[in-house]
């Protein structure tokens, strides 16, 4: 009896050792982190930068990219790219994209400008930075990633609240920098809402913005009802501009789920 236990346990640790030396290990990691130092900004930065499956820098074919703002790995850049992959791989309802997630130093400071509210100013004591943050988006950000990885000219940037505020003011001010603008829940009550009455008059043809607000957000329902009705109206005055425009009012019960459901949503209108 000893010796058939012997044999049985002898056949057990060779067959579990001929599994083990058969299995073929294979990284499916296509993400990768950059560091620098940012002379704009005057501190280090970090990006996470997702490359789609197959990419390869020597090859000519080009992606557009998807700029993430709070696009650290705990902020949603790993949520995203897996979506953005399914869609594109899976779904095919949008196209394979470099997605490029700017990690977060001081997101108050740099999301939003100057504020003329006394309630933001003492709430939120080093916000007012974010002429220095778009100028190292323009600046720094985007040549590094042209000359880094085989993009080609179309560019998204997905903002969340003060995000989203950050992405609307370049939407106003800087619009030719991206040409979709994924803007959830943003922040526009900041500065006693001023950017919804800020002029859209200069928004770039055919520029795509897709806005999404939580339901039962009242004060940032009214602020981004405003600006897209503002909106709307530049596209009533201004037909040649053709703005592509999306509002989307989310209705899950738990505003956690409002991101979720937006980009998914929002997916669906990059082309």
């Amino acid at each position: 009896m000893k010796k058939y236990i012997l044999y049985i346990t002898v056949i057990f640790f060779y067959f579990l050792g001929f599994s083990q030396e058969s299995i073929t290990k294979v990284s499916i990691t296509t993400s990768e982190t950059l560091e620098f130092y940012s002379e704009e900004l005057e501190e280090t930065r970090k990006l996470n930068v997702y490359l789609p499956l197959g990419y390869d820098k020597n090859d000519s074919k080009a992606y557009p990219v998807i700029y993430l703002l709070d696009g650290s790995v705990n902020d949603g850049f790993t949520y995203i790219s897996g979506l953005a992959q399914f869609c594109a791989s899976t779904l095919k309802t949008m196209p394979e994209s470099i997605i490029v997630g700017i990690v977060n130093v001081d997101r108050t400071r740099d999301y939003t400008y100057p504020s003329r509210n006394q309630d933001d100013i003492i709430h939120f004591s080093t916000s007012g930075k974010s002429g220095k943050f778009i100028a190292f988006i323009d600046k720094e950000l985007l040549p590094l990633i042209t000359e880094k990885y085989n993009t080609n000219e179309h560019r998204t940037i997905i903002g969340q609240a003060f995000g989203g505020l950050l992405a609307t003011e370049i939407l106003l001010t800087k619009t030719e920098l991206f040409d979709n603008y994924i803007l959830i829940s943003p922040s526009l009550w900041w500065d006693n809402a001023f950017l919804v009455t800020a002029n859209t008059a200069n928004i770039l043809p055919k520029t795509k913005i897709y806005m999404a607000v939580w339901n039962r957000d009242p004060l940032s329902l009214k602020a981004v009802a405003k600006l897209m009705a503002q909106l709307r109206l530049t596209n009533k005055l201004h037909p040649e501009k053709s703005l592509a425009l999306t509002y989307d009012i989310i209705k899950d019960n738990d505003h956690g789920n409002v991101v979720r459901t937006a980009m998914n949503n929002s997916f669906k209108s990059i082309k």
